[in-house]
C-alpha cells in the first residue's frame, strides 16, 4: 500500500508540473546564533522583511536564526540540559564561557579550524589568542580586541584665553589647573570653573586615579627585575596622592568630585565647568555635540600629551566571546558555514561593515580614507528603514545582528553626515591620532584573574586611606602599606607572581 501511495503521489506531481525535492536536499543548513547577554533584546522584524537575515541566508546558503533572549544564561542552561543546544554562542565574559566549557558542552579546541578563519584570527591578535589558549587548546574566539581610546583632555580655549602653554611637567600642570579655577578662563566674571573634577560616586576617587599614569603604574605589573610589583609598593601611588592633595588644597577640584556619579558629572562637563578630564576624544566630541547641539568639542578640547609616564595598556580581549556547542562542533556542514561567516565578519572585509554598521542597508555608505580610517556617512535621502524603536514599522535588525560580531571602537570607524569628512570629523580624527602618539604600558596585567574577594578587601583599605590622605586626616603611608598588605595585598602579590609565571611574563 505504501509503495502504491508513493507511486501515485509521484505521478500526480509529475502530471501537475511540480518538481519534487527531498527535504534533506532542499533545506539549507540551519545556524542558530545565541547571544547569552544581549544588549539589544528587541524583537526582530518578520523573517520575510528581515533584510539582515536574508543577507546571511543568501550569502552563506544557510537558514540563519539570531537569538537574543532577555534571560539568555537561564535559557542556555535549559537548552543544554535538554540536549537542544544552539550553534554559535556569544558570551560577555570568558569566565562565564568557562563555566559551560568545564561541563563539556562546548567545542574543546578551535585550533583545527584556524586555517579556515585566518582573517578573523589576524584581527584577534596574538595577545588575545594567547589569553584564550589553555593547555595548548584554543578555547574561544572573539572580535578584534579594543575599546574606546582614553586619555587626558584639556581645554585649549582656556589655555589661549589665559595665555598659558600646554603643560610639560607636573608643576606646570598644577599651575594650569589652578589658573583654570581661579583666573576666570571663560571670561564671564563668575567663580564657576574648576581645573578638574571626578565621579567618585561616594566610593572612590574616580578618574583622578588616572593621574597615577604620570607617575607609574598603580596596578600589578612585571617590573624591570622580572618581579610582580604594584604602585602602592613602589611609592608611585604616594606621588599620585601628593599631587591630588595639592589640587584639593589649592581649590582646583570641583567640590562634588567625590560624591557625584558619572552621568551627573557629564552635564557639568558639557556645560563647560571643567578644564581637564579623562575621556575618549571621539566620545567627548560626539557626546558634547549630542548634549549641546553644537560642535564645541572641536573648539574646546584637545588631547594633552603624556609629558611623563605612559597611558594604560589597551584591553586584550574582544566582546562577545564566541564559541560553538559540542553538538555543532561535531557537525562538519555547520562548522564549514560558521567558519565561512567568521572569515568575513571582521574589519578586513566589507561584509563586516554591512552587518555591523548598516552600510548599503540602512542608508549608510563607506568611504575608506587614505590613512586607513573607515569613514561611514549617512545618506539621508536613501535609507529604507529607521532604527528608532520597537514599534511596528521600525527597523532594529542592524543592532540585533551587529552585537554578535562588532568590534566596538577597535574597528577604526568614524561617522559623519557628508560623503567626505567635514571639518568637525577631521578635528576628531586629528585628536585621536594625537592621543595614539603616546606610549602605552605593556599588557601583562590584562592576563590576571585575581581573587575578587581578596581584591575587594585590599581595595577597601586603599580607598579609605586615599580619601583620608587627600582630606589631610591621615598621612602615614608606611602604615597604610602594611595594612594593605595584611588586608590582601600580600596574597594578591603571590597570585600575580604565580599567574605572571604561568603566562610566561616571569621567567
Amino acid at each position: 500500500m505504501r509503495k502504491y501511495l508513493a507511486l501515485l503521489l509521484a505521478l500526480t506531481l509529475l502530471l501537475s508540473g511540480v518538481s519534487f525535492v527531498s527535504a534533506d536536499a532542499a533545506d539549507p543548513v540551519r545556524i542558530e546564533a545565541f547571544m547569552v547577554h544581549p544588549w539589544v533584546t528587541s524583537e526582530k522584524p518578520d523573517p520575510e522583511i528581515d533584510i539582515y537575515k536574508k543577507y546571511f541566508d543568501e550569502k552563506f546558503g544557510i537558514d540563519y536564526v539570531m537569538m537574543n533572549p532577555a534571560d539568555g544564561k537561564t535559557e542556555l542552561l535549559t537548552r543544554m540540559t535538554a540536549g537542544n543546544a544552539p550553534d554559535l554562542i556569544g558570551f560577555n565574559s570568558f569566565s562565564e564561557l568557562l563555566e559551560f566549557y568545564d561541563q563539556g558542552v562546548l567545542i574543546e579546541d578551535w585550533t583545527p579550524c584556524l586555517d579556515q578563519i585566518p582573517d578573523f584570527t589576524e584581527c584577534m591578535g596574538e595577545d588575545q589568542i594567547h589569553f584564550f589558549t589553555r593547555d595548548g587548546k584554543l578555547l574561544a574566539l572573539a572580535p578584534r580586541p579594543g575599546e574606546q581610546h582614553w586619555g587626558w583632555m584639556i581645554r585649549k580655549d582656556w589655555l589661549a584665553a589665559l595665555g598659558l602653554a600646554m603643560p610639560t611637567s607636573m608643576d606646570e600642570l598644577y599651575d594650569v589647573l589652578y589658573a583654570f579655577t581661579h583666573n576666570d578662563p571663560d571670561g564671564n566674571g563668575e567663580a564657576d570653573t574648576y581645573g578638574i573634577t571626578s565621579a567618585g560616586g561616594g566610593t572612590g576617587i574616580g578618574e583622578l586615579s588616572n593621574i597615577g599614569y604620570f607617575f607609574g603604574r598603580n596596578e600589578w605589573y612585571v617590573d624591570e627585575n622580572g618581579e610582580a610589583n604594584h604602585g602602592i609598593l613602589t611609592g608611585d601611588y604616594l606621588e599620585t596622592l601628593k599631587f591630588i592633595k595639592k589640587l584639593y588644597d589649592g581649590g582646583c577640584l570641583d567640590p562634588n568630585w567625590y560624591t557625584q556619579g558619572w552621568e551627573e558629572r557629564k552635564s557639568a562637563l558639557f556645560a563647560g565647568e571643567f578644564g581637564m578630564c579623562w575621556y575618549p576624544p571621539l566620545a567627548l566630541y560626539e557626546e558634547s555635540l549630542g548634549a549641546r547641539q553644537d560642535e564645541v568639542g572641536a573648539d574646546w578640547w584637545q588631547v594633552m600629551p603624556m609629558f611623563q609616564g605612559k597611558l594604560p595598556a589597551e584591553t586584550i580581549t574582544g566582546s562577545p566571546i564566541l564559541t560553538v556547542s559540542d553538538s555543532c562542533a561535531a557537525d562538519p556542514a555547520k562548522m564549514e558555514k560558521i567558519c565561512a561567516i567568521l572569515q568575513v565578519m571582521n574589519p578586513l572585509h566589507e561584509e563586516y561593515y554591512q552587518i555591523c554598521h548598516g552600510v548599503d542597508f540602512d542608508g549608510y555608505r563607506l568611504n575608506k580614507l587614505d590613512d586607513g580610517t573607515n569613514y561611514i556617512w549617512l545618506d539621508a535621502e536613501s535609507f529604507p528603514y529607521r532604527m528608532r524603536s520597537s514599534a511596528e514599522g521600525s527597523y532594529i535588525s542592524c543592532a540585533v545582528y551587529a552585537q554578535f560580531f562588532r568590534a566596538t571602537s577597535a574597528d577604526g570607524v568614524i561617522s559623519g553626515s557628508t560623503p567626505e569628512p567635514d571639518a568637525y570629523v577631521l578635528a576628531k580624527l586629528a585628536e585621536l591620532a594625537e592621543l595614539n602618539k603616546n606610549e602605552r604600558h605593556s599588557a601583562e596585567n590584562k592576563f590576571l584573574t585575581l581573587d575578587q574577594a581578596t581584591m575587594e578587601e585590599a581595595n577597601m583599605v586603599a580607598n579609605e586611606f586615599t580619601l583620608n590622605y587627600i582630606l589631610g586626616t591621615d598621612d602615614d603611608y608606611d602604615a597604610f602599606v602594611e595594612n594593605w598588605l595584611a588586608a590582601g595585598g600580600e596574597d594578591l602579590k603571590e597570585q600575580a607572581t604565580e599567574q605572571f609565571t604561568e603566562w610566561g611574563f616571569i621567567k
